[in-house]
């Protein structure tokens, strides 16, 4: 049977976390970047809270009743909707995600109350043609929060298993597990499942397919890994400066992480170019901002190597980030009744790198 998983929050009585930065280069002054309301055709956002850049478009998760997601197009403005709600032949079910692939112009679609994962171009996404191929659709295991297709032999993702990650094969056999969740020491007398479900976050991979990046929502913990060669991953360096602070709160066919008010969050969202990882950081608690939490307003940049590049301090509080590929532009959802498509200039200091 598959369990139900969630997050959640216990009210207590806990103590003031003042707010988080990174250790490395904690000193390091932020650059300060202002918004600029993106200008488009018409407003018809729901309530977007994922985006993915490719190719001019940002592709939004926008759930309504009749499609899951709105693509923007960055040239004219122009809002459009794809991804058909239904049973039918090449319509999707709500939660679905989007995952930019290694491949030009490939996207994955996490199809997850159905377990499945596959592959469209952009074009057939544009054109709202969801029908999945035999021959690259992965059967996952119901335990996967987040998959991505690694190549066309592997695929890799987190969830609630006893290690980090899981890899399987081209059909979504898993074939083994990978990586410890940090600071056990600290999380005596919690069970792996709960343990688990506390690290969820993100996942993605370089364009070049040769690294991919993880992250927590409820820890400062990012990973990241090196595809060596065929289906063999390791883990290439590892930032774990926090643990998920938490109380286990099971019931008959539940797992839950109860995340405590004092718990400092970390990483809200990942994008990813070639050279460099933008990683959505919070380093508040729920005590301190409430439901702020989940829009933070800094953005840290990390190479490859887990090197940190610089900070971004953004002028908005937003839920969601995407950046093109030269790395002149931070697209990002603002945290709002009304969200808004914001972007956001870059430093010349990244974008002279390309």
């Amino acid at each position: 049977m598959n369990k139900g998983l969630f997050i959640k929050y216990v009210l207590a009585s806990t103590f003031l976390v003042s707010c988080y930065s990174p250790k490395e280069n904690k000193d390091a002054e932020p650059v300060s970047l202002t918004a600029e309301i993106f200008p488009l055709t018409k407003y018809s956002f729901n309530n977007p809270y994922n985006c993915t850049y490719i190719n001019g478009y940002l592709l939004l998760e926008d759930f309504d009743k009749d499609y899951l997601f709105k693509v923007v197009n960055l040239a004219t403005g122009d809002v459009t909707s794809t991804g058909k709600v239904g049973d039918g032949p090449g319509e999707l079910k709500f939660p679905s995600t989007i995952y930019r692939l290694s491949k030009p112009e490939k996207l994955g679609i996490n199809l997850r109350p159905k377990f499945l994962f596959f592959e469209v171009t952009l074009n057939q996404f544009l054109s709202g043609i969801f029908q999945p191929n035999l021959d690259s659709t992965a059967k996952v295991d119901f335990n996967y929060q987040k998959v991505i297709k690694v190549n066309d032999s592997t695929l890799i993702g987190t969830g609630i298993f006893q290690n980090r990650y899981v890899v399987s094969d081209n059909m979504g056999k898993p074939l083994y597990q990978f990586g410890e969740y940090p600071f056990r020491d600290k999380l005596k007398g919690k069970n792996w499942q709960n343990i688990a479900m506390a690290y969820q976050g993100d996942l993605d991979i370089k364009p070049d397919g040769t690294k991919i990046v993880s992250s927590a929502e409820c820890a400062v913990y990012l990973e990241i890994l090196t595809v060596e060669s065929g289906k063999k991953i390791s883990v290439h360096k590892a930032i774990a400066e926090t643990f998920p602070d938490f109380d286990s709160d099971n019931q008959p066919g539940i797992i839950a992480a109860s995340i405590k008010p004092s718990n400092i969050h970390g990483f809200r969202d990942i994008c990813v170019t070639d050279k460099y990882i933008f990683a959505l950081f919070s380093g508040e608690t729920y005590e301190e901002v409430g439901s702020l939490v989940y829009a933070p307003k800094n953005v840290i940049v990390y190479d490859w190597d887990g090197r940190l590049i610089m900070k971004l301090s953004l002028s908005h509080r937003v839920s969601s980030i995407a950046v093109d590929d030269n790395c002149e532009k931070l697209y990002a959802i603002t945290y709002s009744a009304e969200p808004r498509l914001v972007s956001f200039s870059l430093p010349k200091e990244l974008s002279n790198n390309f």
